[in-house]
């Protein structure tokens, strides 16, 4: 299984935001900066004053005015206007920077959920790949966690054994063991749970299965295991060979009537003595038998009797001679 790898991304320089600056004024300050220039400047303006003829009262608050503004205005500018500059370029910038990193974080959201989006569905699909191939296979691909208890259920099994899905699921697998295996299963268990070794998996085994209706049959188990964060769980591919093993007892049947049929064959070997004159056999305990007889006790064979052409003429002669001699 091809496994995603996560993109280094570049290291991208960011200019750090605009800390204030200490020297600028507080609110309280400034408040307190303010009220001292204005007090001291009125108080210049009417030291400035006292030297001056007399003016009218109107004319007198017009000069006051005048010089009060002249001389708070360079303070207030430098105190509280100056700073306030600073501090709305500080914002702007700092502002800039948090948009700039907004939309940095949103294209990497955009992507990495681009990126989860395809890999995703590529999963998806591996897993609607991989349950179509277990469902559709005709042999029995269960699924077990360590306890044994089973997790998912193909068509083939359900064939082979007779249950459902939602008969099994979550059912010790032991459901589908005749007795006999079930306490050597377990020890099993046990010993893989305590050293991590098992005599079973990664092999092919030959056992038998129980089925729905109490029927035991012969199987071929191939059993293996993974290891994930959730725990071990294990696999096993099973196929019915009742078929295989009807056929293989038929041959074995038909092999072993062969044999004693051809136990049964008798055979001539060796030298075999015959008379020169009688043409009769000495057989294996020295009686002399004629040649079919012997024949027929040692093969199959059996034999009818009759004249060959020659000798049908030869006898036929002869019977008419003695015709006529008589």
């Amino acid at each position: 299984m091809e496994i995603p790898v996560k993109k280094q991304e570049p290291a991208v320089s960011k200019p750090l935001p605009v800390r204030p600056n200490e020297a600028d004024p507080t609110p309280l300050r400034l408040f307190i900066i303010l009220i001292i220039s204005i007090f001291i400047a009125e108080a210049l303006i009417m030291f400035i004053l006292s030297f001056r003829p007399t003016f009218s009262l109107t004319e007198e608050a017009f000069l006051d005015a005048l010089l009060l503004s002249i001389l708070v205005f360079p303070i207030i500018y430098f105190f509280s206007f100056k700073p306030l500059v600073r501090e709305m370029g500080r914002r702007k910038q700092a502002y800039e920077f948090l948009q700039k990193s907004h939309d940095e974080l949103e294209t990497r959201v955009f992507e990495r959920t681009q990126e989860l989006t395809a890999a995703n569905k590529s999963l998806q699909e591996k897993e609607e790949r991989f349950c179509s191939l277990v469902q559709s296979s005709g042999d029995a691909i269960i699924l077990a966690d360590l306890n044994g208890n089973i997790i998912l259920w193909n068509k083939g099994a359900q064939i082979i054994f007779g249950y459902s899905a939602e008969e099994v699921l979550s059912k010790n697998i032991t459901l589908l063991m005749p007795e006999r295996y079930i306490a050597a299963h377990r020890q099993g268990l046990i010993r893989l749970n305590q050293t991590g070794k098992s005599r079973v998996l990664g092999r092919t085994l030959e056992l038998a299965g129980l089925r729905k209706d109490g029927t035991e049959f012969p199987l071929e188990l191939s059993l293996d295991s993974w290891q994930t964060e959730q725990g071990r769980f294990f696999s096993g591919i099973i196929r019915d060979i009742s078929v295989r093993k009807k056929i293989e007892s038929e041959r074995e049947k038909l092999l072993r009537e062969l044999q004693e049929a051809l136990a049964n064959i008798k055979t001539l070997k060796g030298l075999i003595p015959i008379c020169v004159s009688c043409k009769k056999i000495r057989d294996d305990k020295g009686f002399w038998q004629k040649v079919e007889s012997y024949i027929e006790s040692y093969s199959e064979a059996e034999f009818t009797h009759g004249y060959c052409p020659a000798c049908a003429e030869r006898i036929k002669k002869e019977f008419l001679e003695n015709e006529t001699k008589t």
